[in-house]
């Protein structure tokens, strides 16, 4: 198996973000494009940015790298919501390296 694409559509009513965990590991991260929006329920998309699936801890939670300000975070099972910074984000789009 190569890199493998997800893109999602966080405003549509039928959005179900699911982890590929087994596609994510140490030497193999996924990249994650995060879209931040205004408003519940409406594509008010503010800009957004990349952060960084480094791999899976034993307790199952995906380690984000946030470059933005160098910080960790665990993430579980979230439904693709990542609100950092003051934000709320949504993964849009994920790039998994590992196969």
């Amino acid at each position: 198996m190569g890199a493998r694409r997800q893109l999602y559509a966080p405003y549509e009513a039928g959005y179900r973000f699911r982890w590929d965990k087994s596609r994510i590991y140490d030497g193999r991260p996924a990249m994650i494009l995060v879209g931040w929006y205004t408003g519940y329920g409406a594509a008010n998309r503010n800009g957004g940015h990349y952060v960084v699936a480094a791999r899976v801890a034993r307790n199952g939670h995906v380690v984000v790298l946030d470059p933005l300000l160098g910080t960790l975070h665990e993430l579980r099972g979230h439904n693709g919501v990542y609100n950092n910074h003051g934000l709320r984000g949504r993964m849009d789009y994920v790039y998994y390296t590992g196969g």
